[in-house]
């Protein structure tokens, strides 16, 4: 609620005194105001949208120009970016900063609801009050540290911590595999480790399309060809002869 602002000139006239009961009225209407976020509550982070309290950054100010804090709000719906079952999840911390928009009418029964049922009838007779607020996240934050950032030249995702600089895709429990279309070739600037098997239906060279070389040797169960012929545990050669002399060619 708000302070009153009466001063001296609030009763000088009849116009000041009216002007003053107008706007002492408005100012008991919620529409919208920059809040902070204390505390989050989200029983399961892959499941319905939780709830946020928030405390405003603006104080109130009483007619002598003299400040007080006001107080925490609780229990307020956040927006999560989802259509259908569809989701975007990157839920508040403490910490955040954002927008908290106040409704026309009492929330509370549509809280416990959540409109699953249609709509419901409001819990009292409030309209415009900072306890049917409604929490909009990202205004006033500081620099992000994980991103997606989708922009004209493509999209990055990138995260780091406070001593490295990283970044993670994990794919899990794709029932078909992960597909990754490149029609021009992919380059990927690191060692890579593959804890599985790796078949492959084009050609392998190494450095600016040479051949390509592996450091430890290769080992094979299936055998080894080399332009067609067997070069593995289960070639033959012609031309056996005792002494100095070299054999023939792989058969």
């Amino acid at each position: 609620m708000a302070k009153p602002q009466r001063n001296t000139n609030t009763a000088a006239t009849d116009y000041n005194a009216v002007d003053f009961h107008i706007r002492r009225g408005l100012s008991e209407i919620s529409t919208a105001e920059p809040v902070r976020v204390e505390a989050v509550d989200i029983p399961d982070p892959t499941g319905p949208v939780g709830f946020v309290d928030v405390s405003p950054l603006t104080m109130l100010v009483d007619g002598e120009g003299k400040g007080m804090a006001q107080g925490t709000q609780f229990r307020l719906p956040y927006l999560r970016i989802q259509g259908g079952k569809n989701a975007v999840i990157v839920d508040p911390q403490p910490g955040d900063k954002g927008l908290a928009v106040y409704a026309m009418r009492d929330t509370e029964a549509l809280k416990e609801t959540r409109g699953d049922s249609g709509p419901v009838n409001p819990g009292s007779g409030r309209t415009l009050d900072q306890g049917d607020g409604f929490y909009l996240g990202g205004f006033l934050n500081g620099a992000p540290e994980r991103w997606v950032w989708i922009h004209d030249d493509g999209v990055e995702i990138e995260g780091k911590d406070s001593f490295h600089t990283y970044g993670k895709i994990t794919v899990m429990n794709a029932e078909y595999g992960w597909v990754v279309n490149a029609p021009s070739g992919a380059t990927i600037n690191g060692d890579l480790r593959v804890n599985g098997s790796v078949s492959w239906t084009g050609s392998a060279s190494g450095e600016n399309g040479g051949p390509a070389k592996f450091s430890s040797g290769i080992e094979s169960t299936g055998g080894i060809s080399d332009n067609g012929k067997d070069v593995g545990s289960t070639h033959t050669h012609s031309g056996v002869q005792s002494g100095g002399d070299n054999t023939g060619a792989p058969v």
